[in-house]
């Protein structure tokens, strides 16, 4: 009734409940790359604690090499060629993270603050890197695993 002049518990309308999910974070490497000849790319993420940092790491052969990390929502693999898989779902939009690989074919992101932001607990992200590879078909670009995080406590 809108009155709030008597708010005891006998006279009261209504009982509100919150329910905070709580989830631990995770960081889950899911599939294989692909690559026309030789080792593929590989990825790893630090799991994303909330209040904390969070890093990226994509490990392959390939010096000098300019690459994206995608992130997206997680797919369980929609094939792209006979070898080559995409862990996120490919028809919705994505996030880029660019970067060029360093003289040993490494790259290893800033650090990445996570949010405190409740609302994100439990969000799943697919994470999956491409480095230029002109003679890896269909794409021209050689795959990583896919990275799949959920963000948590």
């Amino acid at each position: 009734n809108g009155d709030q002049r008597n708010n005891s518990a006998s006279y009261a309308g209504a009982a509100y409940v919150f329910h905070i999910q709580r989830c631990l974070a995770s960081s889950t490497s899911v599939g294989t790359g692909c690559i026309a000849s030789g080792t593929p790319p590989s990825l790893l993420a630090d799991p994303p604690v909330h209040g904390n940092w969070s890093r990226l790491l994509v490990g392959s052969l390939l010096p000098n090499t300019a690459g994206v990390i995608l992130l997206g929502i997680p797919h369980k693999g929609t094939p792209l060629s006979a070898t080559c898989t995409a862990y996120f779902d490919i028809t919705l939009p994505t996030v880029p993270v660019f970067f060029t690989t360093d003289a040993l074919g490494n790259w290893l992101s800033p650090r990445i603050a996570i949010s405190r932001d409740p609302s994100l607990t439990c969000a799943e992200i697919a994470l999956q890197a491409a480095l230029e590879s002109p003679p890896t078909a269909p794409l021209g670009m050689a795959l990583s695993n896919g990275v799949w995080v959920k963000i948590g406590y």
